[in-house]
C-alpha cells in the first residue's frame, strides 16, 4: 500500500499482449469494484486501457509485467487509486452493508465473551441483537446471514436448562459441558397470574436474575398475585431486538426458535399459604334487583362459582339472604356454624337506563371477608360494573354477571 492510496493487483491472460493487458486491467477494476458496490469496468475500463489512468479518480498504473505463457501471454498490473477517491465512490447501500456487518460482528463477539463468562442468557441476547441487525438488509459474509445467526441463537437457547424445586428456587445451567456449569447473572422471566383493577385474571411478568451459583428464589411481591396458580419460567429475551426481528423476518422464519423457546420453559405451581382454607370457609352470595329484593341471578351465580373454583381449591359456594351485610353474615353463620371464615358477596342493580339500542344497567358489588373469631376486623371491598342488553332484564342479568366476575376476581389474591 502506497501511503494515502490503495493498490489493486490485476492478472490477465490473452492470445496477444494487448488482450492480456486489457484482461489484467479489467481484473484490477473488478477488485476495486468489490469494495465500491458496483461494477467500475463499464465506466472506466476504456479510459484506463487507453490513457493508463482514470483522471476523475486520480487512478494510475504503477507497474505492469508481462510474460509468455504457452500459446499466449500473462499480464500483471498494479493500479493505484487515492484512498479518499475510493471511499467517495462507495455507494450508500454498500457503506450501510459494511456498517451492518461491523455491528453484527460486534454483537457476536460480545456473545462469545458472555458465553465464556458463563453468562449464557446474555450471550443469547447479544446473538438475537445481531440477528435483528442482519435482518435489516443484505450482508456479503454468509456467516453473518440471518439463517446462520438464527442457528447460533438456537444453539445457545438449547444449551440452557432451567429447573425449579417445590420451594420456588430456580436453577439455570448448561445442558452441555463436562461439569454442566451454572449460568451466572442469567435473566429469567417469571410469568404469573394476578388480578387487575377490573377484578379480571391476567398474566404479568417480572425478570429475575441468577446469582453466582445460577440460582434465584421466586418470591411473590405483587399483592394481587393469585395465591394458587402456575408460574412459568423462561429465558428472558431482549424486547427491542425481538420487535425488530418480528418486523423484518419472513413469515415462519422464527417458528423453530419459538418452538424451542417453549420447550425450554418450565412451570411451577404456587401452593402458598391460604388465608382462608377451603375446608374452613364458606362463600355466601346474594343478588338484588333495583328495588333491593333478593333475586335468583342464576347466570351471575354460575359465573362467580366458576371464577372462585379456578384457584384450584374446593370452596363451598352458597346463595345467601339478608337485607344488609349483617343480615347476610347472620344468615350464613346460622347455616354453617362449623365454618370459621365467611366470604360474603352482596351484588345488586343500582341503576337502569334505556338507550337507542336497548338498555344499560349498573351493578354494584360489596365483598366482606369475615373471621368469626374477630368479626370486628372484617375486610371490605367494593366494585361496580356496567352492561348492555336488548331488554331491561337482559341488561340487568349481564350487569350482575359482569359484577360477579369482577367481585370474585378481587378476592382471588386474598383467599
Amino acid at each position: 500500500m502506497i501511503f494515502g492510496s490503495l493498490v489493486f493487483i490485476g492478472h490477465g491472460y490473452g492470445e496477444n499482449v494487448t488482450e492480456a493487458r486489457t484482461a489484467a486491467l479489467n481484473d484490477a477494476l473488478a477488485s476495486m469494484s468489490v469494495g465500491i458496490g458496483y461494477d467500475l469496468s463499464m465506466y472506466y475500463l476504456r479510459e484506463l486501457v487507453s490513457t493508463d489512468g482514470i483522471a476523475e479518480l486520480g487512478t494510475y498504473i504503477n507497474s505492469e509485467y508481462s510474460a509468455v505463457s504457452g500459446d499466449g501471454y500473462e499480464y500483471y498490473v498494479a493500479v493505484v487509486t487515492p484512498e479518499s477517491s475510493y471511499n467517495s465512490m462507495m455507494s450508500e447501500e454498500y457503506v450501510m452493508m459494511l456498517e451492518r456487518e461491523d455491528s453484527i460482528r460486534s454483537h457476536l463477539g460480545n456473545a462469545g465473551d458472555r458465553y465464556r463468562a458463563n453468562e449464557d442468557t446474555e450471550a443469547l441476547a447479544e446473538t438475537l441483537r445481531a440477528l435483528a441487525v442482519s435482518l435489516e438488509g443484505p450482508v456479503e459474509d454468509a456467516s453473518l446471514s440471518p439463517d446462520s445467526i438464527l442457528q447460533t441463537a438456537m444453539g445457545y437457547l438449547g444449551n440452557i436448562e432451567l429447573d425449579v424445586n417445590r420451594d420456588g428456587e430456580v436453577v439455570a445451567k448448561r445442558t452441555k459441558g463436562i461439569f454442566h456449569p451454572y449460568i451466572i447473572s442469567g435473566k429469567i422471566d417469571a410469568s404469573y397470574e394476578r388480578i387487575n383493577a377490573d377484578g379480571e385474571r391476567e398474566r404479568a411478568s417480572v425478570t429475575c436474575q441468577t446469582d453466582s451459583k445460577g440460582r434465584f428464589v421466586f418470591a411473590v411481591t405483587d399483592p394481587y398475585t393469585i395465591r394458587q396458580s402456575d408460574v412459568i419460567f423462561s429465558v428472558s429475551l431482549p424486547a427491542d431486538a425481538m420487535r425488530e426481528i418480528e418486523l423484518n423476518a419472513p413469515e415462519g422464519f422464527m417458528d423453530d426458535f419459538y418452538r424451542l423457546f417453549s420447550e425450554r420453559g418450565i412451570s411451577y405451581r404456587t401452593e402458598g399459604y391460604m388465608a382462608y382454607p377451603a375446608d374452613e370457609t364458606v362463600i355466601g352470595v346474594a343478588f338484588y334487583d333495583e328495588d333491593g329484593n333478593v333475586v335468583e341471578g342464576a347466570n351471575a351465580y354460575e359465573m362467580l362459582s366458576s371464577v372462585v373454583s379456578s384457584v384450584g381449591a374446593d370452596y363451598l359456594v352458597a346463595k345467601a339472604n339478608g337485607d344488609d351485610d349483617e343480615g347476610v353474615y347472620i344468615n350464613m353463620l346460622t347455616r354453617y356454624p362449623e365454618r370459621r371464615y365467611f366470604v360474603l358477596f352482596r351484588i345488586g342493580i343500582t341503576d337502569t337506563s334505556p338507550i337507542s339500542s336497548g338498555w344499560t344497567a349498573r351493578s354494584d358489588a360489596r365483598v366482606l371477608l369475615v373471621d368469626k373469631t374477630q368479626p370486628e376486623s372484617a375486610y371490605e371491598q367494593s366494585s361496580s360494573a356496567v352492561a348492555r342488553g336488548s331488554t331491561k332484564e337482559e341488561a340487568e342479568d349481564n350487569a350482575l354477571t359482569r359484577s360477579a366476575s369482577v367481585a370474585a376476581g378481587m378476592i382471588l389474591s386474598r383467599i
